[in-house]
């Protein structure tokens, strides 16, 4: 069992994380116990796929501008305005060797109990393989986690041999039973040696699964709620023809943080209720309890919904287990 120390206050991190069932896949902006979905997008891509009409040659002209500006340097500009790689074109010499731009990605990662070590592994990435061996640091940085107290610190020197284009890295994170929230650290990227950094910083997420935390957007009591059918959010009917079970009525999936069956319990050890805007309660029955692909800290929950609610508009939705309940969390459901 790892010793405890006082933390000091947690300042508001956020990340993104893409749920695939089915065949929807979602894109949200995590908060601390919270959920939001985010419409933006990265741009990828290079200047030759900008426009099949123009060449390195081409030349156009801006409004009213006198001067004509040369289409491949319009594109490299755009190119470095929307994405986070460097696009920029240079003259190379003949023989000249231009080296490969490094690059680490992000890493979400669940905490555990006392007594476990949870991996988080990084990936760095070269934009091409190169015919030498290329090496960098990479060294760790705390953030709101804090050194070999949440994860273990370091240092290390990584090496890509000459053809490949990866390596990777671990940090172990140590579990504990303190609900804390959610916390990060960084791998950050330096002395590289026959290549040049592109991205040098790589945030891990650690969650904090020690508290049962129903889902929710950023900021708001709304929970993230997909209708298990059709992947749509609330509103959601009670009822729904398009659900081939016998009663027709509409299940919902919650995805929730904490939630730690027994091994010998089943979905039944869960219990979920909806409260309408009359105070009245409702039993939901809870179908299923599993863990999101790919995710072990995220646990989705599968409610049916209560025929016997007949008022259209927000129902708080909690659930119950091991005596322990959830932030209440808001679902709106209509009629038919």
């Amino acid at each position: 069992m790892f010793a405890r120390f006082r933390k000091a206050k947690k300042s508001d991190y956020s990340f993104r994380l893409s749920i695939t069932l089915g065949f929807l896949s979602t894109l949200y902006l995590f908060t601390p116990c919270a959920f939001a979905q985010s419409l933006s997008t990265e741009f990828a891509g290079n200047s030759r796929n900008i426009s099949p009409q123009l060449t390195a040659n081409s030349s156009l002209r801006i409004n009213n501008d006198s001067r004509d500006v040369p289409v491949v340097n319009v594109a490299t500009q755009l190119l470095r305005k929307n994405s986070r790689r460097d696009f920029s074109t240079k003259s190379i010499a003949p023989g000249v060797v231009v080296d490969p731009t490094l690059s680490i990605n992000d890493v979400t990662v669940n905490e555990g109990d006392d007594g476990i070590l949870n991996s988080a592994t990084f990936t760095i990435r070269l934009s091409a393989a190169s015919q030498q061996t290329v090496s960098v640091l990479a060294s760790t940085q705390p953030g709101t986690g804090i050194s070999d107290i949440d994860f273990g610190a370091g240092a290390l020197t990584l090496t890509i041999d000459p053809g490949k284009t990866s390596q990777t890295i671990t940090v172990f994170v140590r579990g504990d039973s303190a609900i804390e929230g959610t916390e990060q650290f960084f791998v950050n990227l330096s002395n590289p040696v026959n290549a040049t950094i592109a991205d040098g910083q790589g945030v891990g997420t650690i969650v904090d699964d020690d508290a049962l935390i129903l889902l929710t957007q950023a900021n708001v009591q709304r929970s993230i709620a997909l209708d298990s059918v059709l992947f749509t959010r609330d509103s959601v009917p009670i009822r729904n023809d398009f659900n081939f079970s016998s009663d027709h009525r509409t299940r919902v999936i919650l995805f929730a943080i904490g939630l730690k069956l027994l091994p010998t319990e089943s979905a039944s050890a869960v219990t979920a209720t909806a409260e309408d805007s009359d105070g009245t309660v409702r039993t939901l029955e809870v179908e299923f309890v599993g863990k999101v692909p790919t995710y072990d800290w995220l646990t989705q929950v599968v409610v049916k919904l209560n025929d016997q609610i007949t008022i259209t508009g927000d129902v708080k939705i909690k659930i119950t287990l091991h005596e322990t309940s959830s932030n209440t969390v808001l679902v709106a459901v209509k009629p038919q």
